[in-house]
C-alpha cells in the first residue's frame, strides 16, 4: 500500500496478476484530492514508461453511454481529447467509442501503429 505525503490517504493498492502485470486500484475517501491523485497517476506513467522503454502513451477508454453505468470511458476519453495533448493518442470517446463489437479492431490498430507507447486502458 503505498500513501501520499503527511495526508495519510489510501492511494493505491497494489495486487499482482498472474501474467505478472501489476493493477492498481485506487481507493478515494473524503481526504480526496484530485491534484495528489493526478500527481500519483503521472507518475506511476512515466515510471512504467521507462521501465519498459515506450516513448509514448495511448489512452484506451472503453465503455459506451448507450448502456447505464458503462460510459465512465468514453466520458474520461472525451475529456483527454479536449486536452489535445500531442503525447498520447486517445481511443474510445463519447463521439467513437470503444466497446466489445470493436475492441479487437482498436487492439489491432494499437499493436501495429502504437508498439512503442504504454497502453493505459479506463473502464
Amino acid at each position: 500500500m503505498k500513501t501520499t505525503g503527511g495526508y495519510g490517504m489510501k492511494m493505491l493498492e497494489w495486487m499482482s496478476a498472474k501474467d505478472s502485470r501489476n493493477i492498481y486500484y485506487f481507493n478515494s475517501d473524503r481526504n480526496f484530492k484530485a491534484e495528489d491523485f493526478a500527481r500519483q497517476l503521472h507518475q506511476m506513467i512515466e515510471e512504467e514508461k521507462a521501465r519498459q522503454g515506450k516513448k509514448g502513451v495511448v489512452f484506451l477508454c472503453i465503455g459506451t453511454d448507450r448502456s447505464t453505468g458503462d460510459s465512465l470511458g468514453p466520458l474520461i476519453g472525451y475529456k483527454l481529447r479536449d486536452m489535445k495533448r500531442s503525447c498520447a493518442a486517445v481511443f474510445g470517446t463519447l463521439e467513437r467509442p470503444v466497446h466489445a463489437m470493436n475492441l479487437e479492431e482498436y487492439a489491432r490498430i494499437i499493436k501495429n501503429c502504437y508498439h512503442d507507447c504504454l497502453v493505459v486502458a479506463v473502464d
